[in-house]
């Protein structure tokens, strides 16, 4: 077989391959299935207009542009569960963890030798370019999906071992509180190998929210969540 044929082969694969390389992003947009978002504030034209977006927020999720109105739908949105920091510290997910903050969430289990330690390590590397901004500016959560044996003593073995800093939350808790919060960021069912390699960056007073691969780049994980501090707070820096 010639070359020319060769090349005209691997195209024909790329473009029947497209559409399903494309697909996770494109659900994530669509609120499908585990690529579902937090409902995200949203400036509309008209009241109408309004009525029919209030109407979708529990359904579909959107990236919202820097500077529009924050929507007061999200503390009715996120569980209000009490769950279990490294130092088993009792905190509520959204009064305590996400409220007001600016944050990067990912899922993991202490015993897992796949993706969650290169997640992890990634989030370490983003922890150092934050440097202070960790716990001041923007808080990094960790949610275990083996709360059966993630106690808090592991997870802060866990913690300890890639030098997580204050501001680095890992947190476990009851087994139905963890699967409340799973759901409302987008990961459905029990299996915690169904835990994806993704990220999510959020912003809650503004509604702004959007999910990043954990392989991705640390650097462009970084500049991502600098994006949804607040102005003010980037020009005090």
């Amino acid at each position: 077989m010639d070359t020319k044929k060769i090349a005209q082969g691997v195209m024909s694969a790329l473009i029947f391959l497209a559409p399903v390389l494309t697909e996770p992003s494109l659900a994530w947009q669509n609120g499908k299935g585990e690529d579902r978002l937090p409902p995200a504030a949203s400036a509309s034209s008209s009241p109408s207009a309004a009525k029919a977006e209030s109407s979708q927020s529990t359904r579909q999720a959107r990236v919202v542009p820097k500077g529009q109105v924050p929507s007061a739908g999200s503390a009715g949105y996120f569980p209000n569960v009490t769950l279990l920091t490294q130092d088993n510290q009792p905190v509520r997910f959204y009064d305590d963890m996400l409220k007001g903050k600016v944050v990067v969430i990912s899922f993991m289990f202490t015993t897992c030798n796949s993706l969650c330690p290169m997640t992890t390590a990634h989030l370490a590397s983003v922890q150092e370019q934050l440097g202070e901004r960790l716990g001041r500016d923007v808080f990094i959560i960790s949610i275990s999906v083996d709360p059966t044996n993630d106690t808090p003593a592991a997870l802060k073995k866990f913690a300890e071992s890639f030098q997580a800093k204050p501001g680095w939350y890992f947190l476990t808790g009851e087994k139905e509180n963890i699967r409340m919060v799973r759901t409302k960021l987008g990961i459905n069912g029990e299996d915690k190998m169904q835990h994806t390699g993704m990220v999510i960056l959020g912003n809650e007073a503004t509604g702004q929210w959007r999910k990043m691969p954990a392989w991705q780049n640390p650097i462009e994980i970084t500049n991502a969540v600098k994006t949804l501090i607040p102005t003010k707070v980037t020009e005090r820096n």
